[in-house]
């Protein structure tokens, strides 16, 4: 058994805590390359179940955590710090402004 996905999420992102108003707030961030690796353990804790299934799942996990998924190019245009592994470097809290 694996630890919770919100743990790997986590240390993808470089975070201590999810954003207590997610939404509005963004905890960090993520990439779709660090959210695919974690879908591919967690896949290993739940036989049977697609992992595009996993993968999905764990992106409204993130969401409801306030942890931004980007793709690798986005993280380099807000030149994020990303981690091949996996752990850490997803960027701190940061407000999200309104969209228009």
């Amino acid at each position: 058994m694996h630890p919770p996905s919100t743990w790997y999420i986590k240390q993808a992102a470089g975070i201590e805590k999810g954003s207590s108003n997610p939404g509005h707030d963004l905890a960090g961030y993520i990439t779709l390359k660090q959210l695919y690796h974690i879908a591919e353990v967690k896949k290993l804790d739940q036989p049977g179940v697609p992992l595009q299934s996993v993968f999905r799942s764990l992106l409204g996990t993130a969401k409801s955590m306030g942890v931004e998924v980007i793709t690798d190019e986005e993280a380099q245009a807000r030149e994020v710090p990303v981690e091949e592994s996996g752990k850490g470097g997803g960027g701190g809290p940061k407000k999200k402004g309104k969209k228009k």
